[in-house]
């Protein structure tokens, strides 16, 4: 069987086998329609309809579409200016699938599949019929099967000389000598979303839109494949691929007629005229997220969220539609499982020019008949809003009875009593208002027994055993934590004397020492270290002049490190203290004259108040104190040094931190010696000067490890009185 289209010089076409409907449409592109044209008034099987449409807006692109009532096989073939398509049945009328189309044609020594795939460049050679002129593509299409096998079919003005070459092991080459392909031709064809090994199909001209054209297939696993030329068709069959294809994600545009019949066409943003056919393989379901479920309608009537269409964008065009064509069609773009009640019926007239959501073109149609939809698993059932209202009534009185029998049923269960120790909280306080609401209304009974800490408790069993797994979780070890604290204070002192004391004398009888009874001494050093003395006489040529002078140079260091470490054992949230000291005896007298023995505590003192959090840090509150003697005053009371902190802070388990520290630093220098002759450079300090130099440094710093000290949990262990 087939049609004849007549044109009034060569077409050029794109041919494309859909399969929702069934249906061949083919492509003419810088066509036009004659307005007078002819179409079959009547058709036979297995054709049901063919129209003449454009496949744009501007009205370049001519589309003849056939439409089937069964998959079969076709072949377009061209006869001078016209096009013949047809369509292959056996005499029982049974379809042929496009691989045997292809067998039928094709010669006997192609039909043998390959066995093992070629990894080499296969070169046609010459044979009768090839021709040195240059050729034209006019057509290239794909097919493909349920089982997988895919055709591509490549026609040129005439027969040939062509290439295989694979590129890489995803890219396999067809280059056409010779041959030229009209720019209508250089788009991509995709088809990753078949259930084939062919992803995508792009044609290329030569070297500067010459001659020598290629055609680069992508392919998604590397199978078996073998070639075909019967005269001007050059016909590639590939083997099924184990690898399954992606989802859909490609938005499509569906056109429908008033007949309810409709075709799958590109959108505006397409990338190529395969697009029209992409639609998700067998098990290809879009996601259930993508359904807006009658709770979300109820939402936006009661002013709450609004719905959020995300379903694939399509424009339609429906005219006097039968509302269960519109599903079929919703059916093929989102891949999910429609089921429709036997009472739905209706009409849809809707024109959208702009793209929107599937999901929202499904409510607008169900709005538009009284219908609604729900999501049962990943199917979405179609039915009168009536029908799911009496469903809803149904299940809630469903639910009301279960429940009302649920509570006659407990009504008769036999009371149970328990009764259950509680090992680390108060029975009274911390347990019992829990529990309270879960007894059974005017049957169960709690009371609490204060002297051994246990709660008894009468009621079903089912009660009892909520009852008692709450306890267990309620009733858990306080956990303990171990607090250390390490007070360190370190004490350094310097000091440095350097200077020439001199003394002039009138006892001519001194021979040493540094005498200034009745004499006049100027710069005395008073520092101890290292120090001489040396006398001179006969000052100014008289015996009972003498001149003393007396070096001094002394240098101090200290070093001193003093380290304290408290440490206490405490219940979670519980305030612990430990001090450790000395009392300091004084005499205080009183305004009669009277004295009185009075102590000054001298002591270490550690305050916490610890908190294991959830997450197991351990938060703190701090109080630590540490005194010391530092002298004792003119009239006998002592004084004393006293470092202090308080603090709060949160630490990680067995973590060490510095939670305080103080630094005291004392630096003095004394400069004596006699006027202007000190100043003198060098000699002056040396000769006529005492320098003395102090420096005194003082740290304080406190460090704070706690850890948590876990006991085992173990079961409250209660007895039962039946």
């Amino acid at each position: 069987m087939g049609i004849l289209i007549r044109g009034k010089a060569k077409l050029a076409y794109t041919s494309i086998k859909q399969d929702f409907p069934f249906g061949v449409a083919i492509y003419l592109p810088e066509t036009g329609i004659e307005p007078d044209v002819t179409l079959p008034a009547s058709v036979a099987d297995p054709v049901e309809s063919v129209r003449a449409v454009y496949a744009d807006q501007k009205q370049t692109t001519a589309k003849v579409e056939i439409l089937l009532n069964q998959d079969i096989a076709y072949e377009v073939k061209e006869q001078g200016n016209d096009l013949q398509i047809v369509l292959f049945t056996d005499p029982a009328g049974k379809a042929h699938t496009a691989e045997q189309a292809v067998k039928e044609t094709a010669p006997k020594a192609a039909r043998k599949p390959s066995t093992k795939m070629s990894e080499t460049t296969k070169t046609m050679t010459a044979k009768p019929g090839l021709s040195d002129t240059s050729a034209v593509m006019t057509g290239i299409a794909f097919d493909t099967t349920e089982s997988g096998h895919a055709q591509i079919q490549v026609d040129t003005s005439h027969p040939v000389r062509y290439e295989t070459t694979w590129q890489s092991p995803d890219q396999l080459d067809v280059t056409l000598y010779n041959t030229r392909i009209p720019e209508h031709h250089q788009r991509p064809l995709l088809t990753k979303y078949f259930k084939a090994a062919v992803e995508r199909i792009l044609p290329r001209p030569g070297p500067d839109n010459g001659t020598d054209a290629k055609i680069e297939i992508m392919i998604r696993e590397k199978v078996p494949f073998r070639v075909v030329q019967n005269q001007g068709r050059i016909s590639l069959l590939f083997d099924p691929a184990t690898i399954e294809p992606p989802r859909f994600e490609k938005p499509v545009t569906m056109v429908s007629s008033g007949s309810g019949q409709s075709d799958l066409t590109a959108s505006a943003d397409a990338p190529s005229a395969m697009q029209p056919i992409m639609t998700p393989s067998v098990g290809q379901a879009a996601s259930p997220g993508n359904v807006v479920t009658l709770a979300d309608e109820w939402k936006s009537v009661l002013g709450q969220d609004q719905p959020r269409y995300t379903g694939e964008k399509i424009k339609l065009d429906f005219y006097d539609t039968d509302i269960k064509n519109v599903f079929r069609i919703l059916r093929s773009v989102s891949g999910l499982n429609f089921a429709v009640d036997k009472d739905v019926q209706g009409k849809v007239t809707m024109t959208l020019e702009k793209p929107i959501p599937w999901d929202q073109v499904l409510d607008l149609v169900l709005k538009m008949n009284g219908l609604g939809k729900k999501m049962e698993g990943d199917v979405v059932r179609i039915a009168t809003v009536q029908t799911l209202k009496q469903e809803d009534q149904d299940l809630q009185d469903a639910i009301s009875a279960r429940k009302k029998s649920l509570e006659q049923k407990k009504s008769l269960e036999p009371l149970v009593t328990e009764y259950i120790p509680i090992n680390y909280s108060s029975a009274q306080t911390d347990i019992q208002p829990h529990i309270a609401s879960l007894l059974t209304p005017d049957r169960g009974n709690i009371s609490v027994d204060e002297r051994t800490n246990m709660i008894i408790v009468t009621d079903t069993r089912e009660k009892v055993d909520q009852i008692q797994k709450m306890i267990y979780r309620l009733d858990t070890v306080t956990p303990q934590i171990m607090i250390e604290a390490k007070v360190v204070e370190v004490t350094k002192d310097f000091s440095r004397s350097i200077g020439v004391g001199w003394n002039l004398s009138n006892d001519g009888a001194i021979s040493s020492g540094f005498v200034n009874d009745t004499n006049v001494s100027v710069n005395n050093p008073t520092g101890s270290g290292i120090s001489g003395d040396f006398s001179f006489f006969r000052l100014f040529g008289s015996s009972s002049m003498a001149l003393n002078a007396k070096l001094e140079a002394s240098e101090a260091r200290g070093d001193v490190r003093i380290v304290s470490s408290p440490r206490i054992l405490t219940l979670d949230n519980k305030k612990a203290r430990i001090k450790q000291g000395l009392e300091v005896a004084f005499l205080e007298r009183d305004d009669a004259g009277g004295s009185s023995v009075q102590f000054k505590d001298v002591d270490l003192l550690l305050e916490v108040t610890p908190h294991v959090t959830p997450d197991k840090r351990i938060s703190l509150q701090v109080f630590l104190t540490k005194n010391d003697i530092s002298g004792v005053s003119s009239t006998g009371v002592p004084t004393l040094a006293t470092n202090e902190t308080e603090t709060e802070l949160l630490v990680n388990d067995n973590d060490t931190v510095v939670i305080g520290g103080i630094v005291k630093t004392t630096t003095s220098q004394d400069v004596d010696g006699l006027p202007f002759l000190t100043g003198i450079p060098i000699l002056g300090k040396m000769l006529f000067g005492t320098t003395e130099k102090k420096d005194n440094r003082n740290e304080l710093l406190i460090f704070l490890t706690p850890s948590i000290v876990q006991l085992e949990q173990k079961r409250n262990i209660s007895q039962s009185d039946n």
